[in-house]
């Protein structure tokens, strides 16, 4: 990927890759039911995705206070972030610093994260390699480490699995019957559904939870050591 942007926060940088518009399958017939039915999706437009997941640093220059659990480098993911707290974190870097920041949705997740493979894994169509891409129970000591210390996936993206779990903008539903088609997020019955996809896998998770198709969630109030959050720029 050779379109790249900088953020300047004063003295924090965040990067970010355009993702190109384009197709991909989206889900798994090897994995859980909840990645079903596999399906098409069509990203309409290029997007912009940050290439690590946001930090401490960053964090403290636009929020008041550091809320994670492992300290020590401002280079560290900032963890223990809700979704409420991930959506205000946007908000208030869309005010002060005149960006325009919201949550990836999951199809555009997906498709980061896979960029360009259909492999179970992007690296591969089995675990092995892992250890070179992301910070799980294998390799993490139960603990988050400083971003882009590892390699990237194939569009130049840092941790995006393993660290910390990332917070999607989409409402969770237990499967893909009648999910949109397109990259947009799915959004129905928010209302009634407090909880909110995560993806990725994180520092204390096995490696079958670091393939691009896997999904979590949780509630959207909930800010456990585990999450973290990465973001998608408008133009």
């Amino acid at each position: 990927m050779s379109n790249t942007k900088n953020i300047q926060f004063n003295n924090i940088n965040l990067e970010f890759i355009q993702c190109p518009a384009g197709s991909f399958t989206m889900g798994s017939s090897n994995g859980l039911p909840l990645e079903l039915p596999v399906r098409q999706v069509k990203i309409e437009n290029p997007f912009w995705i940050s290439t690590t997941l946001v930090t401490q640093a960053l964090w403290t220059e636009v929020m008041p206070g550091n809320p994670s659990r492992f300290t020590g480098s401002g280079n560290l993911p900032v963890d223990s972030i809700s979704y409420d707290a991930a959506l205000a974190f946007c908000e208030a870097a869309n005010v002060n610093y005149a960006v325009q920041f919201r949550l990836p949705t999951e199809a555009e997740w997906e498709y980061a994260c896979r960029a360009g493979t259909m492999t179970e894994y992007f690296w591969g169509a089995s675990s092995a390699d892992a250890l070179k891409y992301g910070w799980f129970d294998m390799n993490a000591q139960e603990q988050t480490h400083p971003v882009a210390e590892l390699a990237p996936n194939p569009w130049g993206l840092y941790d995006v699995v393993g660290n910390l779990w990332e917070w999607c903008e989409d409402v969770w539903h237990s499967d893909y019957n009648n999910a949109p088609v397109n990259s947009e997020a799915w959004t129905s019955n928010a209302e009634q559904q407090p909880r909110r996809c995560l993806r990725g896998g994180a520092y204390n998770m096995d490696v079958f939870r670091m393939r691009s198709a896997y999904r979590s969630y949780d509630h959207r109030e909930l800010g456990l050591s585990q999450f973290g959050l990465r973001v998608v720029m408008s133009d």
